[in-house]
């Protein structure tokens, strides 16, 4: 028995060591900044966090996987995106950004950094848009260390504002530009599908997928790398009926088949209950197939009373009323699709959204159902925050999510892809962080994962500190 006993404590002991709140904590790594723009990794041992400190200047940030600062480096412009390009890091930035008005004025800047110090090698302004046009410039980093920057604009001619999810617009002009090593462009126009442009996504290799939503129909075209004039185009049924809300969808790519397109979305459907599918178009036999999951208040009822909470200091899931309901996050992981719905809200004009509890579906790779589960976390957040992390290893979706409305804990969670079960979900210990710290762009690796937490400091509204902390596994 004694032997049994000491055989469940080993076997334990990671999660209690995570519980008692075994964290590193590095305080103040930023001063004031305005928020995250984004991450990415340099390698298995290294990542890069990209700020902006205000309007006019923003910064890039190594830290490897000890929480340990292994560069930094302070550039002139209002950050955009940042990546890996051809064996250094490139960044992108406007000239300025003003908030009062939403927008971004040029020129572009690119700025090309050596990738083991940070240095700048070489920065050139390398676009400039006209001044009666109102354009968004895109930038997406593929796995050939390539860059691809679309610019676009609306057809109503109103400028877009930088969004976390997808925005919804109709393009009257697409174009992609690209960067060679000496920071020089090149930019193609895009032969517009006859259906329009509704939204994009690139894959890893470089591969265009366009798609509109016409109706019940969802049209998607695919253009090889390269390429701008599309080479196939898909159509799939999205809904029984109904009106499309937003956020009314996301995307995804394949990780592994280049000919590969997912999409979730959302709509009220005839009974006004909301209704989910999920999509995918395959462009290796120009076949689509679709997946419908109706969430009524009886449904959602039922998710809420058949969650089994394995830690006593976690709220009950909330996951709210059928009429919120909307897509957050689809993406392929091992065989396994994992598509999540949150009753996400904006109340008037306050210029936050509340997200309610995280539905979690699982499907295979024939859109069969395989699990649902819940992460039972609520929250507020900004346009400029990231309100969920989530990150695929080892056959399991790790969480990362906020909850509370002003004093915030952090939830994490390890779900079992196979079974839908989760093989940990607790709150994170915060020790020496301000209650109100909430958690943006979480960074995993191997042996354990770092939250930057960005901490309000003063009454001045968008001004906070990033602070970091590390777990291990």
């Amino acid at each position: 028995m004694k032997k049994l006993l000491l055989q469940l404590a080993f076997l334990l002991l990671p999660f209690f060591a995570l519980a008692q709140g075994d964290v590193d904590v590095s305080k103040d790594v930023t001063g004031k900044i305005k928020n995250i723009v984004g991450t990415f990794y340099l390698n298995d041992h290294e990542a890069v966090v990209q700020t902006n400190i205000d309007d006019k200047t923003f910064e890039l940030i190594a830290i490897n996987d000890k929480m340990e600062v292994v560069w930094r480096q302070t550039l002139k412009g209002y950050a955009i995106s940042a990546g890996k390009f051809k064996g250094k890091v490139l960044a992108i930035a406007c000239s300025e950004y003003k908030e009062s008005s939403d927008k971004v004025f040029g020129p572009y800047t690119a700025f090309l950094l050596e990738e083991q110090t940070g240095k700048l090698v070489l920065s050139k302004d390398f676009y400039n848009p006209a001044a009666d046009t109102k354009e968004l410039l895109s930038p997406y980093f593929t796995d050939d260390s390539d860059c691809i920057v679309v610019i676009r604009q609306p057809t109503d001619g109103q400028h877009i504002r930088f969004v976390w999810r997808n925005s919804y617009f109709d393009a009257k002009d697409f174009r992609l530009l690209k960067l060679n090593d000496q920071l020089d462009a090149s930019i193609s126009k895009l032969k517009i599908p006859a259906e329009g442009i509704s939204g994009f996504k690139f894959n890893k290799k470089g591969d265009l997928f366009t798609f509109a939503i016409d109706g019940k129909l969802v049209k998607v075209s695919k253009f090889e790398a390269g390429k701008t004039e599309a080479s196939a185009s898909i159509g799939a049924k999205e809904t029984s009926g109904g009106s499309i809300s937003h956020p009314n969808y996301v995307t995804s790519t394949s990780a592994t088949d280049r000919n590969v397109f997912y999409f979730a979305s959302m709509v009220r459907n005839a009974d006004h209950d909301a209704e989910l599918t999920v999509g995918k178009m395959d462009f290796n036999n120009k076949s689509s197939q679709t997946a419908t999951d109706i969430f009524d208040s009886k449904r959602l009822k039922a998710i809420e009373k058949d969650h089994v909470p394995s830690d006593k200091n976690l709220e009950k899931p909330d996951v709210g009323v059928r009429m919120g309901m909307a897509v957050q996050h689809i993406q392929e992981y091992n065989g396994t699709i994992v598509a999540t719905v949150a009753n996400t809200e904006t109340p008037g004009n306050q210029g936050y959204t509340v997200e309610q509890s995280i539905i979690i579906n699982g499907y295979d790779l024939n859109l069969k159902q395989k699990f649902l589960q819940v992460m039972p976390s609520s929250n507020r957040y900004y346009p400029h925050d990231a309100p969920e992390t989530y990150y695929f290893m080892d056959n399991s979706l790790y969480l990362t999510a906020n909850n509370g409305k002003f004093k915030v804990d952090t939830y994490w969670g390890k779900l079992d892809l196979n079974t839908g079960d989760w093989v940990k979900l607790m709150q994170l210990p915060k020790p020496d962080l301000n209650k109100y710290s909430y958690s943006s762009y979480v960074l995993y690796f191997k042996n354990g994962f770092i939250i930057p937490y960005m901490t309000p400091r003063g009454a001045i509204m968008g001004k906070e500190v990033m602070d970091m902390q590390l777990y291990s596994y």
